[in-house]
């Protein structure tokens, strides 16, 4: 991105910054990031390509069905997704009614999943990597219903790395929601990133 480690970005964002809370906060904080740190024509540059990619997936699927997702950050107790999770969701052509937009992830009971029906479920348990992320996943299979939803019916519940993609508000967001468009429309979009990035919860 710029001529700025990942740990260096990260202490930066920290020091110079307040915490994101939706997607366009973290955009937003890229752009002062690049002012503070002397990047800034880098800095707009991946800004205008961030931009482009998720506006590319957003017109892809604007016409299409929502697809009902369950991004989980949590699973015992069950957590909904917050901050800049519900935005690439939108974009990604999902509903999740258990997610709030620029809030704190949100405490949900198991009933309102079940309830919900989703026909993806996305496994992200907060900074957590996708070995450990599947494991936390396997926690859900006893739960009541479980076998009833159409996403376990039609092998369509994920495991992800939410520590690359989803938990940490920095530039591969931006992968993050192409990978959430691959797993809820992989017909339409292809994922060319690495192959641990998610797992398919049997």
């Amino acid at each position: 991105m710029f001529a700025v480690g990942s740990l260096v970005l990260g202490v930066l964002l920290v020091k110079l910054l307040d915490s994101p809370r939706t997607f366009d906060d973290v955009l937003d904080q890229v752009s002062i990031l690049g002012r503070e740190t002397g990047t800034e024509a880098k800095a707009d540059a991946w800004l205008e390509t961030a931009v482009a990619r998720t506006q590319r997936i957003a017109a892809a699927t604007q016409v299409l069905p929502k697809v009902r997702v369950a991004f989980l950050e949590w699973v015992d107790p069950v957590f909904g997704a917050g901050h800049w999770i519900p935005r690439m969701l939108e974009w990604a052509g999902a509903e999740d009614l258990n997610s709030r937009r620029g809030t704190d992830s949100v405490r949900v009971t198991w009933e309102q999943i079940v309830d919900f029906r989703p026909e993806v479920v996305v496994v992200a348990p907060c900074g957590f990597k996708m070995s450990r992320s599947l494991k936390q996943a396997e926690h859900l299979v006893s739960n009541p219903g479980w076998g009833q939803l159409p996403a376990v019916k039609a092998g369509r519940v994920y495991a992800v790395d939410a520590n690359a993609y989803f938990a940490r508000p920095g530039p591969r967001l931006i992968d993050g929601v192409e990978l959430l468009a691959h797993l809820i429309h992989p017909e339409l979009f292809g994922w060319t990133g690495p192959p641990d990035a998610y797992a398919v919860v049997a």
